[in-house]
């Protein structure tokens, strides 16, 4: 998805650098040999799951969808490369706000419980 232009952006036209909670969605792709997907991102190079933040009017499954779809097709403007690792490896650097979703996932796959923060 591109950032410039998006209901994010127009809001942070007018908050600037002010805290600003926005729902959003995070996609954890895993393949049939249980590995995870992260994406880099161009702006700070670190590795993220794919996400980010919704649209009006979309919900967080709808959210989700675009958010991996559109942030992982050819000519993305946010990702510089995606890639699967390994069960239990964690590229580096981590984005610093990922760390959290990266330990609620790790603890839903050692419980099969959803622990949210």
């Amino acid at each position: 998805m591109v950032f410039e232009g998006s209901h994010l952006w127009k809001l942070r036209q007018v908050v600037g650098k002010q805290l600003l909670l926005v729902p959003g969605a995070q996609v954890v792709v895993v393949d049939e040999r249980e590995r995870v997907l992260f994406q880099r991102r161009v702006d700070s190079g670190a590795w993220e799951l794919p996400g980010g933040a919704a649209e009006p009017g979309l919900s967080f499954r709808e959210t989700a969808a675009r958010q991996w779809m559109g942030e992982l097709v050819p000519g993305a403007d946010e990702v510089i490369e995606a890639r699967f690792f390994e069960p239990g490896e964690v590229p580096a650097p981590l984005q610093p706000q990922q760390e959290a979703v990266w330990e609620m996932y790790a603890a839903y796959r050692a419980t099969g419980l959803f622990q949210g923060r």
